[in-house]
């Protein structure tokens, strides 16, 4: 699908200016031509010689080489916009450049909002490739985001807690010890195993000793592909509401929601952020990081509820 096909009268009229889409096409942001669409923006990241021919309006961007050589830049289209419509000037000049310079068709990953099941988020393959639908002229392989889930026994758990005293330097400490040990949950690692006995010269790695250490087990549940922000925010919702429901039938409960973001920029793009339910606490506090490179927690709590949130992104001064 090239861009051209997105300023075709059906598919602009049914997803764009009445609709609202998202899409991502293939690529390496800062070394190919990358496009996204979000919220009816069209964002465009060319290179060089695509940007100069192709006679849009950008701004220069950085691709994590040298800082005063502008090799790449990026063009917003606002493509909800009254002007963008069929004979006028701006729309033609658009329509131009995907018809004579941007003309390689990429593949695409696309999202419907409008199809979503109202109740969970989700969507049925019905619903997004019938034979009346504009995208259905593309061929799309519809993928069902069903979740992949994993429970595992006797797993050492660190003790999960946050103290008020603590300063934002032991916040970002103990965040960044709490997100390797999720990652490794997820990775099904046995060196978390209550019987792992693998030689230390192998590998280090040891769960954080800083209070009683807890076994038990743990069920992860994962989703892949390209899933909104309004459908992760439904999904912490239901979380919580399990948790409350269930909290006293379990021994020191928590949870931790994990989101990692596909990557549309070549340098500070924002990788994701993780979640995480306290089983304790009466803290009124709010902390940030001070690292170049990534984590930022922030300590938020209710009038019961305690939560641990940071977010990871790629340093600022260098390629990832």
């Amino acid at each position: 699908m090239s861009l051209s096909d997105l300023l075709e009268a059906e598919f602009l009229n049914t997803y764009i200016k009445t609709g609202n889409i998202l899409m991502i096409s293939d690529g390496r942001p800062g070394v190919d031509n990358f496009y996204t669409l979000k919220d009816g923006s069209l964002r465009l990241e060319l290179n060089k010689e695509s940007y100069e021919s192709c006679g849009l309006n950008g701004t220069p961007v950085r691709d994590g080489g040298r800082k005063h050589i502008k090799s790449r830049y990026a063009v917003e289209i606002d493509l909800q916009s009254s002007s963008m419509l069929h004979g006028k000037k701006g729309f033609e000049r658009v329509r131009w450049a995907f018809t004579n310079v941007l003309l390689d068709a990429v593949t695409w990953l696309f999202y419907d909002f409008h199809d979503q099941n109202e109740k969970d988020g989700t969507q049925s393959i019905e619903a997004i490739a019938p034979s009346r639908k504009p995208i259905a002229a593309h061929h799309p392989i519809v993928k069902t985001c069903a979740p992949k889930t994993t429970l595992r026994e006797r797993v050492v758990q660190p003790y999960i807690t946050i103290k008020s005293a603590e300063m934002a330097a032991m916040l970002e400490a103990k965040s960044i010890e709490l997100h390797e040990w999720l990652g490794l949950n997820v990775l099904g690692s046995p060196r978390i195993q209550e019987d792992d006995s693998v030689d230390p010269y192998l590998c280090r790695y040891a769960v954080p000793d800083d209070g009683p250490i807890i076994v038990s087990g743990v069920v992860t549940m994962q989703w892949s592909g390209l899933i909104p922000a309004s459908w992760i925010r439904q999904l912490l919702v239901e979380l919580i509401g399990h948790y409350l429901k269930h909290e006293k039938r379990c021994n020191n409960p928590w949870f931790a929601l994990s989101s990692h973001a596909f990557r549309t920029e070549a340098v500070n793009w924002q990788d994701g952020y993780t979640i995480l339910r306290a089983p304790t606490g009466d803290t009124v506090e709010k902390a940030h990081g001070t690292a170049l490179e990534t984590v930022q927690p922030d300590l938020v709590k209710s009038t019961k509820e305690e939560y641990l949130l940071w977010e990871f992104s790629q340093v600022s001064n260098g390629r990832s």
